[in-house]
């Protein structure tokens, strides 16, 4: 495709309204207008901090209590100066300074390779609910005292406007909800007293950085994501912990009205959200949460048509969460961000599923349990109204054309259809999720990272790393930059009942083959079989395949059988037959973490594909060893191949 083409395909996928706000954004950027706007923004006044009306700490204590030793720790890590960044297992210092603390935000560039969330991870202030859950729990001055310290530290290493952890109005936005947060846990009781040093230090920097979004908010809309929502709520934030700031009516209300129209264009009719990720589904729901929190203390409601999208969203993410452990199908981009860490580690959903459940569909989606602390928190001042149609959060109650999960709680499975309405994370339309007793068989490798030298700037998104079938070495979509697609693959939904269910994409129509998937929940396990057939007489000729499955890294042999392959693991056995006559001999390779571990029949990757094979990120700049089995054969279509999981 030549550069002129890629350029006018993707001025046609990107929506005109984006185009212009991004153009709107860049003339912004590059007139020197947002520079001179931030400069005199700083002539507003903040008033004092109001802290908002969280849950009384009587109410809380019990999941505290519950979470002790948890919260402790954690809290004396943050003490130490250490935190955990992306909700990871690694640990790294609490470091505030910016690479470039002298330059203005519009002036800093980003090199190649050098990945800036290192830098606005711990300046999102993510941890800090952990200090306001010790200081609850035990009521000892140091966790509050060690707020305040590194608040202050932040302030001086990052002066408003300047250095990295200015340059995204996400990232400020988030900064400012959390700040909020926990100031009004720690300054629960000084709302009605005469203004403290430590109110008046956290209104002015909640006022920066409140000034620092309405500039920018071009590029939020043109981005059509999560940025655009956080921006908002940071708005509707900023107006209630600072009623009595200058803008403060303006904040809200600009944030509200942009908060309703993203989320009646981000949110599918059934329920999908257009980033098309677990994570970021999840981060959409708890700043709904949030909003709603904020709504209430307002006195105002949700109109009765975004309830509706809410609870559908909240529905739609269930069915890609497994019942038994509460994580999800780890599908989409993953940076690890999680709002309120409240009830449950990073990999654990049931706390917002619960929450937004309770709030717009009127029931539990699970039993009561210690994920139902982020819901206590944000108590109602005024009765509930819930839609009368969300009478049922069960996900089979009305997706059962969109969403194909099949199984029951034990051992489930699903296969992605995904009808998309924005950009597309990653290449992987039909990628198939098998769970087990709380715990995935076949993996979804993740994101690791956005920002790296090649492979690892965002190369997870491809097909090639997910669990699908290939056809020619082709990827389904085109690839036309780090977060985007062209030539959307489309899904149709073909059959399904209450043990299998079937679909199609269009992805390979573009050289005249036809690719069904059939998922088939047995006796004994799974089947999946993949069927490619052809559209026309020219498509009748040789063609390539590849199956890929990522597995856990583990202990396997492989038994060579009369018409493929059975790899053996100690939990359970994975064959790979064809049931093509014409079909050649399938081939078969088995890579760990970049290098080949096993291969029949002298079948190589390319290098790139090669080196991002056999890795799994559980979150962002975290990857392990996994196994990527890949099984190959050459022969003209119809051609049909099976995976049959046995247990």
């Amino acid at each position: 495709m030549t550069r002129l083409a890629r350029l006018l395909k993707t001025i046609r996928t990107v929506r005109a309204e984006q185009l212009w706000n991004f153009a709107v954004y860049q003339l912004q950027l590059k007139s020197g207008w947002l520079r001179r706007s931030g400069q005199t923004a700083a002539n507003g006044t903040a008033g004092s901090f109001f802290p908002l009306p969280l849950a009384e700490r009587e109410v809380l204590l019990p999941y505290l209590e519950a979470d002790r030793g948890r919260i402790l720790a954690a809290a004396e890590k943050i003490r130490r100066n250490q935190f955990h960044p992306f909700s990871g297992e690694a640990g790294a210092p609490l470091d505030f300074h910016p690479r470039h603390p002298n330059l203005h935000w519009t002036a800093i560039r980003t090199a190649e390779g050098d990945d800036i969330k290192d830098i606005w991870e711990p300046a999102r202030f993510c941890w800090a609910p952990d200090l306001a859950r010790a200081w609850l729990l035990k009521g000892e001055a140091v966790w509050k005292g060690t707020f305040f310290e590194y608040t202050g530290r932040f302030t001086e290493e990052n002066p408003s406007g300047y250095g990295e952890n200015w340059q995204s109005a996400q990232e400020v936005a988030i900064r400012l909800i959390l700040i909020s947060f926990c100031g009004s846990v720690f300054l629960q009781n000084n709302e009605d007293a005469s203004p403290d040093p430590e109110g008046i230090f956290l209104a002015e920097l909640i006022r920066q950085h409140a000034e620092r979004i309405p500039p920018t908010l071009s590029y939020a809309r043109a981005q059509n994501n999560n940025h655009w929502l956080s921006e908002a709520a940071g708005l509707m934030t900023a107006a209630c912990v600072l009623p009595h700031a200058a803008q403060s009516e303006r904040w809200f209300k600009l944030g509200w009205r942009e908060f309703r129209r993203a989320l009646n264009k981000q949110i599918a009719p059934d329920g999908a959200y257009l980033q098309y990720s677990a994570n970021y589904h999840r981060l959409m729901l708890q700043l709904i949460l949030w909003v709603d929190f904020l709504l209430r203390i307002k006195g105002l409601d949700w109109p009765p048509a975004l309830q509706e999208k809410i609870r559908r969203a909240t529905i739609w993410l269930a069915a890609f969460t497994d019942r038994i452990s509460g994580a999800a199908c780890n599908f989409g981009h993953n940076d690890g961000a999680l709002l309120f860490p409240l009830g449950g580690d990073t990999t654990d959903y049931r706390p917002t599923l619960q929450a937004l459940s309770l709030r717009f569909c009127g029931k539990n989606l699970f039993p009561p349990g210690h994920w139902d602390e982020l819901n206590t928190w944000f108590p109602s001042p005024r009765p509930e109204s819930i839609p009368e149609a969300a009478s049922s959060p069960n996900p089979d109650s009305i997706f059962n054309d969109t969403l194909l999960r099949v199984g029951d709680d034990a051992n489930w499975g699903l296969m992605q259809t995904l009808g998309y309405q924005g950009r597309p994370a990653h290449d992987d339309q039909l990628n198939v999720h098998l769970w087990r007793n709380g715990k995935p068989l076949s993996l979804d490798a993740g994101t690791y990272r956005y920002n790296a030298l090649p492979p690892w700037n965002n190369g997870l998104k491809s097909a090639f790393v997910h669990n699908s079938l290939i056809i020619n070495h082709m990827e389904p979509m085109t690839d036309a930059g780090k977060f985007l697609w062209l030539d959307w693959d489309r899904a149709r939904v073909l059959s399904r009942d209450d043990h299998s269910a079937s679909a199609e994409h269009t992805a390979f129509r573009r050289i005249g083959l036809s690719h069904v998937r059939r998922l088939e929940k047995t006796a004994d396990g799974w089947r999946i079989t993949d069927q490619v057939n052809p559209l026309n007489y020219s498509a009748m000729r040789n063609s390539r395949y590849r199956l890929h499955w990522l597995l856990a890294d583990q202990p396997f042999e492989v038994r060579d059988e009369n018409n493929g392959f059975c790899l053996k693991t100690a939990s359970f056995s994975l064959r790979f037959s064809s049931l093509s006559t014409s079909s050649g001999m399938l081939a078969l390779q088995v890579i760990r973490a970049g290098e080949t571990v096993f291969a029949y029949r002298n079948m190589q990757e390319k290098a790139k594909i090669q080196a991002l094979s056999g890795w799994v990120s559980p979150t962002y700049g975290e990857k392990r060893p996994a196994l990527s089995v890949i099984v190959t054969a050459s022969a003209p279509p119809p051609f049909e191949i099976r995976s049959e999981w046995q247990f």
